[in-house]
């Protein structure tokens, strides 16, 4: 079954998803464990905003900058909040004012923790991004904001060791939003066996990952995070373990829409790549969970679908992930519809109804369609 057309405007709507410089002191200043915390342990509490709202946003905390003393914590709090705004996205106006705050912690201590940790956030996913995160576990190795950037270093770097410590670092030490790692059981499970999971990045690669370490959960998975695919070792060691013949696509965007034909693994996306996915894959997509199998052949995805629902553990506390299993709901309350399903039209429309509620969202599946008055 294909998905209904006001599908992907469904996942978007309800997604899935940082001065003046200051003189250099004499001494290093102190720097302490940041307390701020990022999307993966629950930092999705601001409002989006869109336009002219986000300019003025990003406006207010330019002038702001200069009136606080600037560390890593006001760095992440800041870029979190334009991450929050721009739904995973950062725009140039958010680029720039948060160069400005690594340049003014660059003045203040060259080569601090805090400098390179910036440094970090500021070039992710570039090379120079791993570099600083080099020089940062350099200066303070025990620092738990390590862990998650070297996990997803050991990834890129296809570091099998690496990925099994931070892995488990992760699920151990580093305070992960419970909801997201019930989230991160559904989105394993709603994945064939063998199949390459593209994912999103910090809410649903990492808590994902940290249950292939620490778990040994569906280890046959292949979970990419999309953003290290504007890295071209990264693509190459992708399109390597997908099993793909011939020449590496050379992007990110060629190397996704390539896979479903050339790979004989089953391919899947993340529902939290939200508008990442092309909107000209629609008619290759079909829900299979809270993923879509991305499929260059028609696939009877009913079935499998049905039967995950069941066992789907439906977490409401996972940030804006829960929004995402309202996606399958609507599949399969469609589907009920289609075929004179009574029982099954009225049980989907309680689940629905019923999280939709929780989540603020029945507004939004009136106006696609989803839900009747």
């Amino acid at each position: 079954m294909k998905p209904f057309p006001s599908l992907l405007l469904l996942a978007g709507l309800l997604p899935g998803m940082v001065m003046a410089q200051a003189p250099a002191p004499t001494t290093a200043p102190v720097q302490v464990p940041t307390v701020v915390r990022d999307a993966y342990q629950g930092a999705w509490d601001a409002p989006a905003s869109t336009g002219e709202a986000r300019k003025e946003a990003v406006a207010e905390e330019a002038k702001a900058i200069g009136a606080q003393q600037v560390n890593l914590d006001g760095f992440r709090q800041q870029r979190n909040a334009a991450l929050i705004r721009g739904r995973g996205e950062l725009d140039a106006d958010d680029r720039a004012v948060l160069l400005e705050q690594f340049k003014a912690l660059e003045a203040q201590d060259p080569n601090g923790f805090d400098t390179h940790m910036a440094g970090y956030y500021l070039h992710f996913p570039t090379l120079e991004a791993f570099r600083h995160l080099d020089q940062a576990a350099a200066r303070d190795g025990g620092r738990r904001e390590l862990i998650a950037p070297r996990l997803v270093n050991a990834v890129r770097l296809g570091d099998r060791d690496g990925f099994e410590r931070w892995g488990k670092a992760l699920k151990e030490r580093d305070q992960v939003a419970p909801g997201l790692f019930a989230a991160a059981k559904d989105l394993l499970l709603s994945v064939d066996r063998d199949a390459v999971l593209i994912t999103a990045g910090e809410m649903d690669a990492y808590p994902t990952w940290a249950l292939q370490a620490t778990g040994q959960e569906r280890r046959d998975v292949l979970v990419v995070d999309e953003r290290l695919l504007s890295d071209p070792a990264y693509r190459q060691r992708v399109w390597q373990d997908a099993r793909c013949n011939g020449p590496v696509p050379a992007s990110d965007r060629a190397l996704m829409a390539a896979l479903p034909s050339a790979s004989p693994r089953p391919i899947f996306l993340s529902m939290a790549l939200g508008q990442r996915i092309d909107a000209s894959w629609a008619a290759q997509l079909y829900v299979t969970g809270i993923a879509f199998r991305f499929s260059s052949t028609p696939v009877d995805n009913i079935p499998a679908l049905e039967l995950r629902w069941v066992d789907l553990r439906k977490p409401m506390d996972a940030g804006p992930l829960s929004s995402n299993y309202l996606v399958p709901a609507s599949v399969l309350l469609k589907h009920y519809r289609s075929v004179g399903d009574e029982a099954g039209v009225a049980r989907m429309e309680r689940s629905l109804r019923a999280m939709a509620q929780q989540l603020k969202a029945s507004s939004a599946l009136y106006r696609t369609g989803v839900l009747q008055h």
